[in-house]
């Protein structure tokens, strides 16, 4: 998709199952690497048994996945596809926004991370004391990795500008200090 995009391409669908917001965030990273690609994600939701149905007849019955596989196998392992996206599935929704809203002449979140990537490879390797003097997005990015926060705290991770955080790494663990240095009065 991202070869037809380069050569000749204006406008590309990939459609695939993206239930998950990892996914979503996987095919994000990707697409932001090259430049100039807006990303939009469309959600469908249908709960109607009848249409999903007609759906499962009209389409997955001739599809090419099923093609050597008796109508009522292809209907029983789609039916279990179905359930196990049900059972994954995560909406579309405000995290979504916040990984992939790209601020007026500003970054993601998603942005900053894919650029932060060479730098926490160099930080894991570093041996004596590195002091970062970042964006507040920055920091948050690296002190949820170095914590082994889940992606979708980043926007959440407490970081006031007042504070140094120490972050000490262990053979198992990240141990945290704070420093305040402008108490508030």
């Amino acid at each position: 998709m991202l070869k037809y995009l380069n050569n000749e391409g204006e406008v590309a669908i990939y459609d695939g199952t993206n239930s998950t917001l990892e996914r979503r965030l996987w095919i994000q990273e990707r697409v932001s690497k090259s430049d100039g690609y807006h990303l939009l994600f469309i959600e469908s939701i249908c709960e109607d048994e009848r249409i999903i149905e007609r759906n499962i007849i009209d389409t997955k019955l001739r599809s090419p996945d099923y093609k050597a596989t008796s109508p009522e196998e292809a209907v029983a392992d789609f039916r279990a596809r179905i359930a196990m996206y049900r059972k994954n599935y995560e909406a579309l929704g405000e995290a979504d926004e916040i990984f992939s809203y790209r601020y007026p002449l500003g970054e993601s979140y998603m942005d900053v991370l894919s650029r932060l990537e060479p730098v926490i490879f160099e930080l894991e390797r570093c041996r004596t004391p590195v002091v970062i003097v970042a964006h507040v997005e920055v920091v948050r990015c690296l002190y949820a990795y170095f914590l082994d926060l889940p992606i979708l705290d980043i926007p959440k991770v407490h970081a006031p500008f007042n504070e140094v955080i120490e972050l000490h790494t262990t053979a198992y663990e990240c141990l945290e200090t704070r420093h305040v240095l402008l108490a508030p009065e």
